[in-house]
């Protein structure tokens, strides 16, 4: 992941996608990028295949579809209404490896801010987790992830724009069983993007910014790839 300064108005929130991106121990969500036309070929132009995954383990959005069998697909949300907002950031960074964020965890990161606060905005849950073991085989093992259901009705009830996230948002242990949406449908049914595997959020915990979480506009899709960036807003002057 790229250093970032802290002076820079633009953030990018987004991890790479490359040929084997890691996924997760026993699942068959592989990534591949190949050529197609080269230039070697009459065409004398580079293009490529892509064979990716809609809730791959780089950053995406899931749509309600995606746990709900009657919900929405990605390419109806609204930009206006669920992927572009003012950032509300939760510094979740002292849990240790393997951890459960409960409602207290997140209460307490408030510091006494009303929860009210957080309607409308774009929820950050800075774990630090992603900028820190992405990559590697400790980020599956000991994933930090939330405690079910009650997290998700918490933050379903917060009625936020979005909600990023740098760690699992439900059951890992349940993960690719019927015991893994325990907290994704309670959110999904209100139509609040999960927009998962975020990574440089320590950056947006000073100053104000605007998160943009841009998905592939893929008609009827569950989920998508997702390009995701926060915009400072409070950059009135040129910083040398």
């Amino acid at each position: 992941i790229r250093k970032i300064k802290m002076t820079e108005k633009i953030i990018d929130l987004t991890l790479p996608v490359f040929t084997d991106l890691p996924v997760v121990p026993g699942t068959t969500r592989r990534v591949k990028i190949e050529p197609d036309m080269t230039f070697d070929t009459p065409y004398k132009r580079n293009t490529s295949r892509l064979f990716l995954h809609s809730h791959f383990c780089s950053t995406h959005i899931d749509a309600p579809k995606h746990a709900i069998e009657d919900g929405h697909a990605v390419d109806q949300y609204s930009l206006e209404d669920h992927l572009i907002g003012e950032a509300f950031v939760l510094d979740l960074r002292g849990l240790k490896p393997g951890s459960h964020i409960s409602v207290k965890n997140l209460k307490n990161a408030l510091k006494g801010t009303p929860e009210s606060s957080i309607k409308g905005k774009m929820l950050c849950l800075n774990t630090g987790w992603t900028d820190r073991a992405w990559g590697t085989d400790q980020f599956f093992s000991e994933m930090i992830s939330l405690e079910y259901p009650d997290v998700g009705d918490w933050l379903a009830e917060l009625s936020p724009k979005g909600i990023l996230f740098d760690c699992y948002n439900d059951n890992w242990e349940g993960f690719m069983t019927d015991q893994c949406f325990l907290n994704h449908k309670q959110i999904l049914s209100k139509s609040i993007p999960l927009i998962e595997f975020c990574c440089n959020m320590h950056l947006l915990h000073e100053n104000s910014w605007r998160i943009f979480a841009l998905p592939l506009k893929l008609r009827g899709c569950d989920g998508s790839p997702a390009r995701v960036i926060a915009e400072r807003t409070d950059y009135s002057q040129k910083i040398y």
